[in-house]
């Protein structure tokens, strides 16, 4: 609907790059489809790849428009809606999206989407920022754009329904801010895994908190230079107008280590978690991996998956009902359980915490913890105990709620969204938040008190 044209820009593998080119000019496409005689998608040719064409010392403008092909570009199905689009052509770093009778690169094409499309639907391109993001020159153009993907943001959290795709975008801003000071770190470096762990690893960090980063070294001996990149990103990111973190409880010398040590340390974490007080690393098995040597941060995910059985649930699971929700809010104070009022609600320590905390245990028990957000825990949380599946879906709307909450007072004030003051939120939102809590509080008591691992 947004696109409106009916019949798609494409041109056959054996036109040349002069039909294409003309082809551009005639209609005003960004993009044009190389298609067979089915209709079906063979690749993409775009105004940049004949500018870089040009630019190379171009050639024979009567050659065949195959040497210009930049691959197949993601493909969506008719009834997906712009910001399924959006997000296909932010995680595939695209310069258009082909629509198809079937959602497949088989499937016929029924027409192109290009950036200048998607701008009809946003007062913003989510695109265009996330392109800028890869081509900054400096911190301070990152900085700007930072604020940009955060102000957009703000625009479409207008409600728990929107929490999804907007901390999907999010993730991706975070990530590619990270990728490009890495990059204008310069120079080679050993192999290494960039991670994300806690909130950035699970995906729902939306305010500018900054993202917290582990690196993977491939051994030992690449670990000193890598620990001077380390700082140097980790400064960089200040530079682009991150909030300083401090709730990690390690220190960045910690946070760089080789796959043998990382290895090591999930190992005794998982074997002893008290002596190795495992409670101070729960934010490291939320590591999600986004820059580097995927494989590095897969030999670790295989040793803690490896390194989980029963009796570490059992602790795990026990040791969630330490935190737990506030009771009620009372005019601008928050009830604690304990009968405490406070002037501050405690959003992440209180309400976020608890909910995180048993997403993670179900992770483990689904051998699925590394690289999942807290929601696809509760899912797979589903699957293992589907007479429960209520238990876990009101988790889950919960957690949306809250992180809404946190992101849109957050990225309005200018916070992390850890604390907000009660006279911020509506009589709605309170009671909306109210039933949340009594939503957490069923869910740790089931998690702590019934005998849901006899049935795994």
């Amino acid at each position: 609907d947004v696109v409106g044209r009916e019949v798609p820009e494409s041109c056959s593998q054996q036109a040349s790059v002069r039909d294409v080119a003309t082809s551009m000019l005639a209609s005003g496409s960004d993009a044009i489809a190389i298609v067979d005689g089915g209709q079906r998608v063979q690749g993409l040719v775009t105004v940049n790849a004949v500018l870089a064409w040009v630019a190379a010392g171009a050639g024979n403008a009567d050659g065949p428009i195959t040497g210009l092909l930049r691959g197949v570009p993601p493909v969506v199905v008719s009834g997906a809606s712009v910001i399924d689009g959006v997000l296909a052509m932010a995680e595939a770093d695209a310069d258009a999206l082909a629509v198809t009778s079937d959602g497949s690169s088989t499937g016929q094409l029924q027409t192109l989407v290009t950036p200048r499309d998607i701008a009809r639907a946003f007062g913003d391109q989510p695109i265009s920022i996330l392109r800028e993001i890869r081509l900054a020159p400096n911190t301070q153009t990152l900085s700007a754009l930072n604020h940009r993907a955060r102000a957009l943001a703000l625009r479409y959290l207008t409600s728990a329904a929107s929490l999804d795709w907007v901390a999907r975008f999010v993730f991706l801003t975070d990530v590619n801010i990270v990728k490009r000071v890495i990059g204008l770190a310069g120079g080679e470096a050993p192999p290494a895994c960039w991670c994300f762990c806690g909130a950035s690893g699970r995906g729902e960090s939306l305010t500018r908190h900054a993202p917290q980063l582990v690196l993977i070294a491939e051994d030992e001996h690449g670990r000193p230079e890598l620990q001077q990149r380390y700082e140097r990103v980790s400064d960089a990111l200040a530079e682009c107008d991150y909030l300083a973190r401090t709730d990690m409880t390690f220190d960045r010398s910690f946070l760089v280590a080789s796959t043998a040590e990382w290895q090591r340390r999930y190992q005794g974490w998982l074997q002893d978690p008290v002596r190795t007080e495992m409670y101070l690393a729960r934010p490291l098995f939320d590591l999600r991996p986004v820059h580097g040597s995927r494989s590095l941060w897969s030999d670790v995910e295989r040793a803690v998956v490896g390194a989980v059985d029963r009796d570490i649930l059992h602790v795990l699971a026990n040791d969630c009902l330490a935190s737990l929700p506030p009771l009620t809010f009372f005019k601008d104070a928050v009830v604690e359980k304990s009968g405490e009022q406070t002037a501050m609600f405690r959003l992440e320590q209180s309400a976020l915490r608890p909910l995180v905390d048993v997403g993670r245990v179900f992770g483990m028990a689904a051998r699925k913890v590394l690289g999942t957000s807290t929601i696809e825990r509760f899912a797979l949380a589903r699957t293992l105990l589907p007479e429960h599946e209520s238990i876990f879906r009101e988790a889950s709307e919960t957690l949306r709620i809250l992180l809404w909450q946190q992101a849109r007072i957050g990225i309005g004030q200018g916070t992390s969204g850890s604390e907000l003051p009660p006279a911020l939120l509506s009589r709605h939102d309170r009671h909306v938040l109210k039933s949340g809590f009594r939503s957490i509080l069923r869910l740790l008591e089931f998690t702590g008190n019934s005998p849901w691992f006899a049935t795994l």
